[in-house]
């Protein structure tokens, strides 16, 4: 097709720099909301709890009680709560309170009741599990009895 009739442009014809500029804007439009959307999900993510057991966890007999003594660091972006714990077979489930905030490390001191964690065996070490809202975390405790 012409682009010129009789020495003017025709108007039909759309120029290459319109083209270019309506393309590059739908391009940076199409970018701005897949970078919103991936930032609104990545920060989404981003927010989850890191807890590691820190030093070596230890059970002592106060009375007729047994006490796990366990220290807990949370190195996330959220705060987390234990909400239970398994020691050598003793379960405790009902656990209220005990929570870590990003950045903290904290020493718990969990009753496990009166039923010995070891089987009975002076200075064993056990198997434990604690379950928090950021995961299970596997230890082994002392027993110093």
């Amino acid at each position: 097709m012409k682009k010129f009739l009789h020495g003017k442009r025709s108007r039909k014809a759309i120029s290459y720099a319109l083209v270019v500029l309506l393309v590059t804007m739908a391009s940076l439009a199409i970018s701005g909301v897949v970078i919103g959307a991936l930032t609104r999900v990545g920060t989404a993510t981003a927010k989850q709890p890191v807890l590691t057991v820190v030093g070596q966890p230890t059970i002592q007999k106060v009375g007729s009680n047994y006490e796990l003594y366990i220290a807990v660091s949370n190195t996330g972006s959220a705060a987390a709560e234990i909400k239970g714990v398994v020691v050598g077979g003793v379960k405790v489930t009902d656990l209220t309170g005990l929570s870590i905030a990003p950045g903290e490390t904290k020493t718990f001191i969990i009753s496990l009741g009166t039923t010995d964690p070891s089987g009975g065996e002076s200075y064993a070490i056990v198997e434990g599990t604690l379950f928090t809202t950021g995961g299970t975390i596997a230890f082994t405790a002392y027993c110093q009895y």
